[in-house]
């Protein structure tokens, strides 16, 4: 056993009341950034679902597939500044041997595009900081509908 060790445990024998308290210190420490690891985890996972991905106050699902009337008439609803027709599947993805179920999504290409430039537009702003406050002109094109 090399003498830097020894000496290390010999130090720990010699005093276990101070060897529990640095253990127990160090443990409360790690504790403690974990927790609030996994708190700004959840909180960026809930922005970035509701702020970047779905932007929407109110989402309309269908059971089956409508035609495009049904969004013509939503959009006449009072209130509505926005409606993003579009379609989610289930499928099954199968290649050779293997397979995976998973979701496909269709939109409009213009519907897709706004949502892509309203994300970055919000990615830049959180990123600059509260201070980074939008114009009212920008807010409206990317406004919540």
């Amino acid at each position: 056993m090399p003498a830097g060790l020894r000496m290390v445990l010999r130090n720990m024998e010699r005093r276990p009341l101070r060897t529990l308290l640095t253990i127990g210190g160090t443990a409360a420490v790690a504790i403690v950034v974990m927790g609030n690891f996994f708190r700004d985890a959840i909180d960026h996972i809930v922005d970035t679902t509701f702020e970047l991905s779905m932007r929407s106050d109110v989402n309309v699902w269908m059971a089956e597939p409508v035609d495009a009337l049904a969004a013509l008439q939503l959009a006449r609803l009072p209130g509505v500044t926005a409606v993003e027709p579009g379609r989610s599947v289930p499928v099954r993805l199968v290649y050779g041997h293997r397979s995976e179920r998973v979701g496909l999504q269709g939109v409009v290409p213009a519907a897709a595009a706004a949502h892509h430039r309203c994300a970055r537009q919000a990615k830049r702003a959180a990123s600059l900081g509260p201070a980074a406050h939008r114009p009212a002109g920008r807010q409206a094109r990317c406004a919540r509908g």
